[in-house]
């Protein structure tokens, strides 16, 4: 009971929080070249693997230009991008009302990025509200309840084809805005 009212308050101080940051109308060949992609890998565990986006985010951005914001105890992805910024997530750094630490939401916000994907199945207050502060051009999740506060492309997950073609899916989605991409 008192974690879903310090999540509800949460939610309610990110609202707050990014009342006056409206998204504009984008296009999906909108995206120049040359910035930063943001990826939030799943903070719970998962029996799917989200390599399919991984490795269309590195055929369209080097390896120096994405930020990997994943949970505290992934040691996996620094041999999966040796050179991206990798941004760990945990208890530690979230706050009581589960947003992120200010010294995580800086370090989103001193890049600027041209698509942040948050890859979270369920709704993370932690993972949403770094995806919003990212200030991305593009933001893409999966539709939950709340997620059209954070996101400005949400991807409805399809539960008649079954859940391990979800992060291909979304790989298919992504390669819409970034297929126009030359760096």
């Amino acid at each position: 009971m008192l974690e879903s009212l310090r999540r509800s308050l949460g939610f309610t101080l990110s609202r707050f929080l990014f009342r006056n940051n409206r998204d504009e109308v984008i296009s999906f060949a909108g995206i120049t070249a040359g910035n930063h992609a943001l990826l939030i890998l799943p903070l719970a565990p998962s029996a799917l693997s989200p390599a399919p986006v991984i490795d269309l985010l590195r055929k369209h951005f080097p390896d120096n230009r994405i930020t990997i914001v994943t949970d505290e105890h992934d040691s996996a992805v620094g041999a999966l991008l040796p050179h991206s910024e990798i941004l760990r997530l945990g208890t530690a750094n979230t706050s009581r009302c589960f947003l992120p630490a200010r010294d995580i939401t800086r370090a989103v916000k001193a890049r600027r990025y041209d698509v942040a994907i948050d890859l979270n199945l369920d709704f993370l207050l932690p993972s949403a509200y770094i995806c919003k502060a990212s200030n991305a051009r593009v933001r893409l999740g999966f539709a939950r309840t709340g997620a059209d506060v954070f996101f400005n492309f949400v991807m409805q997950p399809d539960t008649t084809r079954g859940a391990t073609q979800l992060y291909e899916r979304l790989a298919a989605v992504v390669h819409m805005f970034t297929g126009s991409i030359r760096i």
